[in-house]
């Protein structure tokens, strides 16, 4: 079916911001609400391209169900870029074209707008990796410790069983979670996280709960972050942190996101942190769950027996997992 690309422009707290639209000729307008249900979903793809100068959303409208979603091939060299340079540190624009088979002209465009968002910094001949926080983009946060998220995912799915309703943040451990669940039937998942409501689209209920838009770590954010709990709390809820405390429970640093968390915590019977051991020293401000509430703890075999002695005494249980590489 041939496609039009509708071009608009907004203005956004005195900054230019563009919104393309890919959509088959004559189809209606998009409408884009806090709850999608799972067929929309499927076809809805959001993607940042230049932050600091304007956002790029490109919608797969349900006419074009089963098509290609513009821009999937960039966003796949953007990935691929960034594990290189978390590997090696450094990466060339020759290297990379001769890579993925295209342009020197279009893998410099890529590392330009992978510059903007403050991914790398661009050196003559290519780029070099630049420091992060673990505030800082979704993608490179994925890659950190990845094997041990993926650890902590697999023991966190065991909880899981067919029919359940559960809460998942918007963490990068939550994430892969969403992947350990896509076999699960008849699955309710309500989150504040876009990747993991995008992976489990085809395959869950899926209810997002509405908000702002944070773009760092793709979620929805704030204190207007709502959504409907019908017929009882959720199962269990799970939850990446920035920090944990036997005394202060589960913390984060943006105020905005502890906001959306601490809302759909309430939500849930069940609240389990999930988290690599680096969590356990960092700085935070924002307290979402309080020690009483959560029912469990699920890390790596680095987190301090001290430590789990101390959450123990609180009457919560850790559990310990090794990372394991898979095939």
């Amino acid at each position: 079916m041939p496609e039009t690309l509708d071009r608009r422009r907004i203005a956004d707290d005195g900054r230019q911001r563009q919104i393309l639209i890919h959509q088959p000729e004559q189809a209606r307008e998009p409408k884009v609400c806090g709850h999608l249900s799972k067929p929309l979903w499927g076809r809805l793809r959001f993607r940042l391209l230049t932050p600091l100068l304007r956002s790029t959303f490109v919608v797969d409208h349900m006419g074009c169900a089963g098509g290609t979603v513009a821009g999937t091939a960039a966003y796949e060299r953007e990935m691929e870029i960034l594990r290189l340079l978390d590997v090696e540190s450094r990466v060339s624009v020759a290297e990379l074209s001769s890579r993925f088979a295209i342009s020197p002209v279009t893998i410099r465009k890529d590392l330009e707008l992978l510059e903007r968002r403050r991914l790398l910094r661009r050196v003559r001949g290519g780029a070099v990796r630049t420091e992060y926080s673990d505030e800082g983009a979704f993608e490179l946060r994925l890659l950190h410790r990845a094997e041990v998220k993926r650890a902590i995912a697999r023991e966190a799915a065991r909880l899981v069983r067919d029919g359940d309703a559960i809460a998942l943040d918007c963490s990068t451990t939550c994430y892969y979670l969403a992947e350990q669940l896509r076999d699960r039937q008849g699955l309710v998942v309500v989150t504040n996280g876009l990747r993991a409501a995008e992976l489990l689209g085809s395959s869950a209920t899926v209810v997002l709960t509405g908000g702002t838009l944070r773009t760092s770590s793709w979620s929805l954010v704030g204190d207007d972050t709502d959504f409907p709990v019908r017929g009882g709390p959720l199962t269990r809820g799970f939850f990446g942190v920035r920090s944990v405390s036997p005394k202060h429970g589960l913390l984060e640093l943006s105020s905005e996101e502890g906001a959306a968390k601490r809302r759909l915590g309430a939500a849930c019977r069940e609240v389990y942190a999930l988290f690599d051991s680096s969590k356990v020293s960092r700085f935070a401000l924002y307290p979402f769950v309080p020690v009483d509430r959560i029912f469990g703890l699920i890390t790596d075999a680095g987190f301090p027996d001290e430590v789990v002695a101390a959450w123990s005494a609180a009457r919560v249980t850790v559990h310990r997992v090794t990372a394991v590489p898979q095939d």
